[in-house]
């Protein structure tokens, strides 16, 4: 049923399989003013990239998807990426997802590969640009916009979130700041720059930072920011420190969230990205270049938040990827429930329907800003725009992906869309969609109203608990190191072991050396210095740092299974 679907959702998004020699308008453009031995930026796609994608039975969803278009790229690519480097082709990526390659060729060689038979479509690799806030002077009422959507109902039952990781599709994000340091999910596999520029996460502009503070924010004693405040992120930096992103990056990003760690038999997808960004190229328009991704996350049962654009008040004002199937759009209300009048409006570019599905507070909402490299940890900002909007929804759909776990995509956004509350006219309509979030409703929906179980009472209910018979085990708890137990329930016991600390003072070098039972897949970096790199041969991570000023103190050692401190002169 579920490949069905795949299959009809391409089917109705995709043009038909294309012949050899299909080059999109702007790439023709491109060539028609090009000399031969210009280079030009391309996304090639093999004649195949259309056909539905087949799995073998019995194996678990995400994994079956991984391996049917795993395999449907080894079958394709390594053929059509040796002609391409017979015609100079230079920084050839796969794009897997979608069966292509990036490339930058000559445009003789552009030219040349139109009448390939193993081409199918040939299109300009064009850059997007980033998304700008909207700051709005003053402050803004501390925890209005979470009130609205009534999560703090669902904190009050120990509703926050915890166990699911939520995605940012974005410029980024500022890891350093205290809403959001101790929600990165942490590990090789939770971040990723396609630009290869930043090894740790990293926001240059501040929009990403936003976003995710909204998602998932939270700070010990201070006023309320995001909707899952004990959810965890990941981020992709999609566009560069220039502020473009180009379309072989986002496709590579989106890549990415199916299989961050490279390994398809490891579960580390997150359950909800957002996307706060739309293409350009006019409102009112269909473009449908992520369609295949979001068709592939939602079959991974990824749900994918988007903005709705903020290109109101006028009707058909949607914009791509918000109004591709299988995408969520959502618009922007204010604190009175009033919609904004920048909100893109319906119906939806691709296929007329409801546009946006949702919405959810994005007019004057206090966000995390940029800390300019821990500097300014206090920072804070209020801004206006559907961007905000968005991730309220995604901070939603982890309240409930944490407390009704193993449900479906489907079965969260459908109980969001039931108990929306009504924000126009009645019944779903194209400028607020089904209505304002209202997450704790959407909650009584999937839990027919019945009071959430805590059988250890450790104040962790059986949802979102791994053992609910013993209260030494929950999300959050300490990690008893080699004990064989996995108390905070990552799925992990902590098997971290720091085996050395040497600091030279005249070459300000700093080397740590550590040890865990799961070798190279335990993911491990250290706390202000960078990701330790694996070594096969004596079975260590090993940090090497230059440039260290002193000798530290305290490190903090962390990886997927969890955290250790090291001290000078103890453990």
């Amino acid at each position: 049923m579920r490949l069905a679907l795949l299959a009809a959702v391409a089917a109705a998004i995709l043009p038909a399989a294309a012949v050899a020699g299909e080059v999109d308008a702007r790439l023709q453009a491109v060539l028609d003013r090009a000399a031969p031995e210009q280079t030009v930026a391309v996304i090639v796609l093999h004649r195949n990239a259309r056909t539905p994608i087949e799995r073998a039975p019995g194996l678990a969803r995400r994994k079956a998807l991984m391996k049917g278009v795993r395999e449907r790229a080894e079958r394709d690519l390594p053929e059509l990426e040796t002609k391409i480097r017979s015609r100079g082709g230079r920084t050839i990526r796969r794009l897997w997802t979608i069966d292509g390659l990036a490339v930058r060729l000559p445009a003789s060689a552009v030219r040349e590969l139109v009448d390939d038979p193993s081409v199918g479509e040939i299109k300009l690799d064009a850059t997007v640009n980033e998304p700008q806030a909207t700051y709005e002077s003053g402050a803004a009422t501390a925890e209005w916009n979470v009130a609205m959507i009534r999560a703090p109902e669902l904190w009050a039952r120990n509703v926050r979130g915890r166990g699911v990781t939520v995605a940012v599709l974005d410029s980024g994000v500022d890891h350093r700041h205290p809403e959001l340091a101790a929600k990165w999910r942490g590990g090789t596999n939770s971040w990723f720059d396609p630009y290869g520029r930043h090894e740790q996460p990293f926001d240059n502009s501040g929009h990403g930072t936003h976003v995710a503070g909204i998602a998932v924010g939270g700070r010990d004693g201070w006023p309320a920011l995001g909707v899952a405040p004990d959810a965890k992120w990941m981020a992709a930096k999609i566009f560069d420190d220039g502020g473009l992103g180009s379309l072989s990056a986002i496709h590579l990003s989106f890549q990415w969230l199916l299989d961050p760690d490279g390994a398809p038999d490891t579960d580390d997808t997150p359950q909800v990205v957002v996307t706060s960004w739309h293409l350009g190229g006019g409102t009112g328009s269909c473009w449908s270049e992520f369609a295949a991704d979001i068709a592939l996350l939602r079959e991974a049962g990824i749900a994918v938040v988007s903005s709705a654009g903020n290109t109101g008040p006028f009707p058909n004002t949607s914009v791509s990827p918000a109004n591709n199937p299988g995408a969520f759009p959502v618009g922007s209300v204010d604190a009175a429930g009033g919609l904004a009048d920048e909100s893109g409006r319906g119906p939806s570019a691709c296929g007329g329907g409801v546009y946006p599905m949702l919405a959810a507070p994005g007019v004057s909402v206090r966000v995390a800003d940029l800390t300019y490299g821990g500097a300014f940890l206090d920072s804070y900002a209020v801004v206006s725009g559907t961007s905000f909007a968005a991730p309220h929804l995604a901070g939603a759909i982890a309240l409930l992906a944490g407390a009704r776990g193993g449900r479906a995509v489907e079965e969260l956004e459908a109980a969001l869309t039931t108990t929306a509350v009504d924000a126009g006219a009645q019944g779903p309509d194209n400028e607020s969609g089904h209505g304002i979030v209202d997450a704790s409703a959407a909650l009584m929906s999937l839990g027919e109203g019945e009071p959430l179980v805590d059988g250890d009472g450790d104040g962790y209910a059986v949802e979102a608990d791994c053992r609910d018979d013993d209260h030494a085990v929950h999300p959050g708890a300490i990690e008893v190191r080699d004990d064989g137990i996995d108390q905070n329930c990552n799925g992990h016991d902590l098997t971290i072991q720091v085996t050395s600390v040497r600091y030279n003072s005249r070459r300000d070098y700093l080397r740590v050396d550590a040890t865990s039972a799961l070798g190279k897949s335990a993911g491990l970096y250290v706390e202000g210095y960078g990701a330790m790199t694996w070594n096969r041969r004596s079975s260590l991570w090993t940090l090497s740092a230059r440039g260290v000023p002193s000798s530290p103190t305290s490190l903090t050692i962390r990886g997927v299974e969890g955290e250790v401190q090291w001290r000078a002169g103890g453990s």
